[in-house]
């Protein structure tokens, strides 16, 4: 089936058009109008359908074969895959300290971006309950599990404590070095959750719509001295965050 330009609704936002277009297409492919299994509609239709170029069409759909939603056979076209489920994705956010130092221990995550910008200032949007440290190194991370793209952070660590502990920062999640490094045992560690709206540069780090409903997780984590170790804003996209609790416990 081809797609009406008028109902692929991209082009109004700061995210590559390419990655827009994956966007219209991972809908029909989790909506069931492309059904798997299927063989979806050639490259001159959809360009001719949604107005686009060839080249952009190409990029969205090697997206979506690279997440394994699609496979491309030469000479027949491209084909739905199963598209991964939420409940294949689906995880509890973390809501004890011990529950989030286990969760940087999930073998299967996958880390695609790690940067370490240069040392900075805790910036001004950060909530701190406490005492700034001098300087911090901000790190990015997008998570995958089985393909998909789960959750993208971005992280403010006291430069002090990334510099002595850089190589194992650099191997596994914030979280967990802290839980499991005696001398980084925290004092204090806060938790905000709320349901917002992605960004551009969520939805681009995330390969979702802009304004697509996520959870935001902020963390900040406190030494004896009250001092901020580090801050984390965590975001995760609504259909695969799940939260349990045992209400009579």
């Amino acid at each position: 089936m081809a797609i009406d330009k008028r109902s692929a609704a991209f082009g109004h936002s700061r995210q590559p058009l390419y990655q827009q277009l994956a966007t219209v297409f991972r809908r029909h492919i989790e909506s069931g109008t492309w059904e798997r299994g299927s063989r979806i509609p050639t490259l001159d239709e959809l360009t001719e359908s949604l107005g686009v170029g060839r080249v952009t069409v190409r990029a969205a759909l090697a997206e979506l074969a690279a997440e394994g939603l699609v496979t491309r056979a030469r000479g027949q076209g491209s084909f739905v895959t199963e598209a991964p489920s939420a409940g294949d994705t689906a995880f509890n956010i973390a809501y004890t300290w011990n529950d989030l130092v286990d969760f940087g221990k999930d073998t299967g995550l996958e880390v695609v971006t790690d940067t370490a910008d240069a040392v900075l200032d805790l910036p001004a949007w950060c909530r701190n309950e406490g005492l700034e440290a001098e300087q911090y190194h901000r790190l990015e991370r997008v998570y995958l599990r089985k393909g998909v793209r789960v959750c993208f952070s971005v992280v403010y660590l006291a430069s002090d404590i990334y510099l002595r502990w850089e190589p194992l920062f650099k191997q596994r999640a914030i979280a967990t070095v802290f839980g499991e490094t005696p001398e980084l045992a925290p004092a204090r560690a806060l938790q905000t959750l709320t349901i917002i709206s992605a960004g551009d540069d969520t939805a681009s780090h995330l390969r979702i719509a802009v304004g697509s409903p996520i959870a935001e997780v902020i963390r900040r984590v406190y030494d004896p001295d009250r001092r901020l170790l580090y801050w984390s804003r965590v975001h995760f996209p609504s259909r695969y965050v799940r939260m349990e609790f045992d209400l009579m416990g």
